[in-house]
C-alpha cells in the first residue's frame, strides 16, 4: 500500500480541522476567530492568522504529496516535507500564543498528549494494515 494516501488523508483531515477551528463558534469570546465577539480581543486575529496560515500550508503540502506520486521526483518529497514543517510551526505558534494569552496550560498540555497518542495510533495501525496485507 502506498502510504502516500495516508499521507494525502492525514493533511486534508489537519486542513478541516484547522479551517473548522478557525470558523467555530466556541472560543473563549464566544465566537469565531474573526468575529465581531472576539475583536475586542486582539490577539484572537493573530491566533486565526496563524491558523489559517497553517491550514493553506497543509493543503499546499497535499498538492505537492499529490504531484510525489504521479512524478516519482525525491525533490518534491523534500519539498512536501518543508511545507508540513512550516504548516506544523505555524499552528503550535498559533495554539502557542492562545494559550500564552488565555493562561490555560493544563488543555494544552492534555491536547499535546491527545495528539501524540493520535499519531502513535495512526502509526501503529498503518504497520498492521502494512504486515497484513504483505503476509496475503
Amino acid at each position: 500500500m502506498n502510504t502516500k494516501f495516508a499521507h494525502i488523508f492525514g493533511a486534508l483531515l489537519t486542513a478541516l480541522l484547522l479551517f473548522l477551528a478557525v470558523g467555530y463558534h466556541g472560543w473563549i469570546c464566544i465566537g469565531s476567530v474573526f468575529s465581531e465577539d472576539c475583536k475586542h480581543l486582539g490577539y484572537m486575529q493573530t491566533v486565526g492568522g496563524l491558523l489559517i496560515t497553517a491550514g493553506i500550508l497543509i493543503c499546499l503540502a497535499a498538492l505537492i504529496i499529490i504531484l510525489a506520486i504521479f512524478r516519482c521526483a525525491d525533490w518534491l518529497n523534500l519539498a512536501a516535507l518543508s511545507v508540513v514543517i512550516l504548516s506544523t510551526i505555524f499552528s503550535a505558534a498559533g495554539v502557542f500564543f492562545y494559550y500564552n494569552n488565555t493562561h490555560t496550560w493544563s488543555p494544552f498540555m492534555a491536547t499535546i498528549a491527545m495528539t501524540i497518542s493520535f499519531v502513535l495510533t495512526a502509526l501503529l495501525l498503518i504497520d498492521v494494515i502494512s504486515e497484513r496485507v504483505n503476509s496475503s
